[in-house]
């Protein structure tokens, strides 16, 4: 229900819920990378890689609400546009998209669909799977180590309740789905688990010094450059094997 717009388990909604589900983040992130790998995966055949690669955009759309691009759009606003604290907070509450909003989500969509236009489908799906896992497992661990400095509200029960073990457990489950779907690509692995290590700290400092702390707009930039960071891996993965050098 929070991270998606798929429709909801029949229970009883309570603020109190959102403050224990942080472990489960992998696992929706399993459940739409399943649906849009699925997706690319078929349609390839059919329709070949470009529009193959624009209908899982679009169901990607569909599925999250554009919930991760909308934070990251306002964090480009935020911290581009705002010259304080408050300011950039500020900026990024407002609900209207501003130039460096524009253009952030511009480069964003474009390269997915760049990089992603340049695989064959068995690498394709893997990583469209790999990196709805991961985009949505480092959330978790970055929202423990840093304040929450957004507004309170129906989101506040997620960020206070972020403990150690929390973060730990989440971040355990994200990578025992990945090294699942991976197999025997231990170059790979070590790539993608080395870029998830350094975002991490990046975006801690970063996000640190920017605003003492994340709010969930940040926490959706955050997400969408891992997603592309794991894409990117991929993209380097298979140069490098075309190359000779694997």
């Amino acid at each position: 229900m929070f991270l998606t717009r798929l429709p909801k388990l029949p229970h009883h909604y309570h603020p109190a819920l959102l403050s224990t589900c942080q472990h489960y983040f992998p696992l929706v992130g399993l459940i739409i990378g399943l649906i849009l790998s699925s997706i690319y995966y078929f349609s390839f055949s059919f329709f070949g890689n470009w529009l193959a690669v624009w209908f899982i955009l679009g169901f990607s759309i569909l599925l999250t609400g554009a919930f991760h691009e909308d934070g990251f759009a306002d964090t480009c606003d935020g911290l581009g546009g705002g010259w304080t604290l408050e300011r950039k907070l500020e900026i990024m509450k407002d609900s209207r998209l501003g130039t460096y909003g524009t253009l952030g989500l511009i480069f964003l969509i474009g390269f997915k669909y760049l990089i992603l236009s340049s695989y064959d489908k068995e690498f394709g799906w893997k990583a469209i799977l790999i990196g709805s896992i991961l985009s949505r497992t480092i959330i978790v661990p970055l929202s423990f180590t840093l304040k929450y400095m957004g507004q309170t509200g129906i989101d506040k029960p997620m960020p206070s309740q972020v403990t150690k073990w929390k973060a730990l457990t989440t971040v355990c489950i994200g990578w025992m789905l990945v090294s699942l779907t991976l197999g025997k690509e231990p170059f790979l692995w070590f790539t993608l688990i080395a870029i998830f290590i350094l975002l991490l700290f990046l975006s801690h400092f970063f996000l640190k010094s920017q605003i003492k702390g994340y709010t969930g707009d940040t926490l959706g930039a955050v997400n969408q450059v891992m997603e592309v960071l794991v894409y990117f891996s991929f993209f380097l993965y298979t140069y490098a094997q075309s190359s000779g050098y694997l």
